[in-house]
């Protein structure tokens, strides 16, 4: 752990949550589950940050940064679900995706591109992890910043305005967007290809799941403490002097890291048939995630008329040259990292495919081991999996 990383922040986190009226304490921990969370310990609030999360963001910003391809975010994903099938038990399976990723772990070896890029990434990223978790803190008190709890209601009954539109008026609407809204496909082939995926069965059932998510409550919390989290991210950015655009891609590429890494952590529980979109957590983190550019988008519009008081056919330029940014950077996402994620959970998902591939591994690995004849063959315990799968992911010499 480096707790000297964090020092800033947690001051700044902590004077806000006195103003408030809800004083906390901070640790730093560092832990291969990756969880940030907030607990109460005789009395005493804690706002528990796990580093490894940092580390992880920082290795998928170098990839959004200097890959060619999908390949090396794929190496990694592997370490990825290697960690979080020790954790459910799945050993087997765990050392298939180990084997994987310290086979080709050279692939990931640093560029060093654009440092003040990532490092900017990285910073806003671990900022945004904490001052969301200090966000639940402030929700559970009602009386709290209620304007920001009325933005928030608004952000998500304009969500479900837009997925309840008839499907034709949906695909009008695309018609006036720039071209990087679609990723700069050819319009009508694109236009197509979003029609049949909403005209599926399948998209009808995860437009559904979205719309029964966007009515819980606890999508009304994530999204307050997602908007918490970007209002002062941005302050504590501009303090620094950072440029806004910049922080505000930031924490929108850093969302969509959260994404991918949720694709991974729910795998275990996923079938090998069938995908039940209403139990999964994937409609729900998408719908805070366009609800989260909403706010981005309404932020940077804030900036321009408020402070810098340039005029409106200004602002509409730089506004949409801005949307126009974020596309661009979601699709560089999608093209490195995010489809990489999706592609390695699908097709270990069907057919039970990983649990084929972790026998594979199991037998490989025994018949690695050249017993004497004289020594009765045995596969390894437990404890010998999770000690050969620690030291192939990296966290034992």
């Amino acid at each position: 752990m480096n707790e000297t990383l964090y020092e800033t922040t947690i001051l700044r986190l902590k004077s806000i949550a006195e103003q408030l009226g809800l004083p906390l304490d901070i640790k730093i921990v560092y832990s291969s589950t990756r969880r940030v969370e907030h607990v109460t310990v005789s009395g005493v609030s804690w706002l528990i940050y796990d580093q490894y999360i940092g580390q992880t963001m920082n290795m998928l910003n170098r990839l959004f940064i200097e890959s060619e391809d999908a390949h090396p975010s794929l190496v990694y994903f592997h370490k990825v679900l290697a960690e979080r099938l020790i954790d459910v038990g799945q050993l087997a399976n765990a050392l298939h995706c180990a084997s994987v990723y310290h086979s080709s772990r050279e692939v990931l070896d640093p560029r060093h591109s654009d440092e003040t890029w990532r490092n900017l990434l990285t910073r806003t990223h671990e900022r945004f992890l904490l001052y969301h978790e200090l966000g639940h803190r402030v929700f559970s008190k009602p009386t709290l910043l209620p304007v920001m709890r009325e933005h928030v209601q608004f952000l998500i009954q304009h969500q479900v305005q837009v997925k309840k539109k008839p499907l034709n008026e949906a695909l009008e609407s695309f018609r006036d967007r720039p071209s990087a809204a679609l990723h700069h496909q050819d319009f009508d082939a694109a236009i197509r290809d979003i029609r049949l995926g909403l005209e599926s069965e399948e998209g009808q059932r995860f437009r559904q799941a979205q719309l029964s998510s966007l009515a819980k409550s606890q999508t009304e919390e994530e999204v307050f403490c997602d908007i918490f989290a970007s209002d002062f991210v941005l302050a504590e950015g501009l303090i620094d002097g950072e440029d806004p655009i910049r922080i505000l891609r930031a924490i929108y590429v850093g969302f969509y890291h959260l994404q991918a890494l949720e694709y991974l952590k729910r795998f275990p529980s996923l079938s090998s048939t069938y995908t039940d979109w209403q139990t999964d957590n994937m409609p729900h983190i998408q719908s805070r995630g366009h609800c989260l550019r909403a706010h981005l988008i309404f932020l940077y519009q804030t900036e321009l008329r408020v402070k810098q008081h340039l005029d409106e056919a200004l602002v509409t330029d730089k506004v949409s040259a801005f949307e126009v940014q974020l596309m661009e950077d979601q699709k560089r996402h999608y093209d490195v990292i995010y489809d990489s994620a999706q592609r390695l959970c699908e097709s270990l998902r069907v057919n039970d495919w990983l649990s084929v591939l972790g026998e594979e591994a199991m037998k490989t690995l025994h018949n690695g081991l050249n017993y004497p004849e004289s020594v009765p063959s045995r596969l390894p315990d437990d404890h010998d999996l999770r000690t050969i799968i620690l030291i192939l992911t990296g966290w034992l010499p």
